[in-house]
């Protein structure tokens, strides 16, 4: 049965696994080669379980370990086209690795089928994942996005698992001590989601 590892999840690095000790996928990258590792490890799902790594889109902290996967494996990316052309023109993935354009298309990777839906966020094409995996289950991650649109509340229905975000408190973050710039870029309609706003999706799932 296939299962949904969510590995990491903060500013600091987010990557799930999503499949079995026999094969799967990952959702991005954004903690090093070696956490990456050790995480897997301690979840019994080796390394060569791992048979594509989708990128949501290219901040640091969802490609920060990609280079080096890539360089290690060669195992392939995917992605929408905008985004996997940032990340090859900074040289974030390894010239050993296939680098596959997914927008629009269903794909199969790891046992399971995997599209993507546009997501709402200040990256140059950000994106979350719809999962069918082999024993017939939906899931999502959306991680990322400052607010819920059709698209969005479309992938998501019918998923029995869902990996979202619900990033602030609106009142402690509007009282907080964090800088103007930085409260107004994740109040932003391409921002963070509330915990309200999300608490809100889920209750429509």
């Amino acid at each position: 049965m296939a299962r949904l590892y969510p590995l990491f999840s903060s500013s600091k690095g987010n990557s799930s696994f999503i499949g079995t000790e026999k094969g799967g996928i990952l959702i991005d990258c954004g903690v090093s080669f070696r956490r990456l590792c050790t995480a897997l490890e301690v979840n019994h799902i080796p390394l060569s379980a791992v048979q594509g790594v989708f990128i949501t889109h290219e901040h640091s902290d969802h490609i920060a370990g990609l280079a080096m996967l890539t360089k290690k494996t060669g195992m392939p990316v995917y992605g929408q086209k905008r985004t996997l052309q940032r990340l090859c023109d900074g040289n974030k993935i390894a010239v050993n690795s296939p680098v596959i354009d997914m927008t629009g298309k269903t794909i199969s990777c790891g046992g399971s089928e995997v599209s993507c839906f546009n997501t709402p966020h200040d990256a140059i094409q950000s994106c979350g994942y719809r999962i069918h995996t082999s024993d017939d289950k939906y899931c999502a991650v959306c991680t990322d996005l400052g607010h819920v649109t059709q698209e969005v509340d479309e992938a998501l229905t019918g998923c029995r698992m869902v990996l979202i975000e619900a990033n602030y408190d609106d009142y402690m973050l509007r009282t907080g001590p964090y800088p103007l710039y930085l409260k107004e870029r994740i109040l932003s309609v391409n921002g963070h989601l509330s915990n309200d706003d999300c608490a809100v999706q889920v209750g429509r799932l």
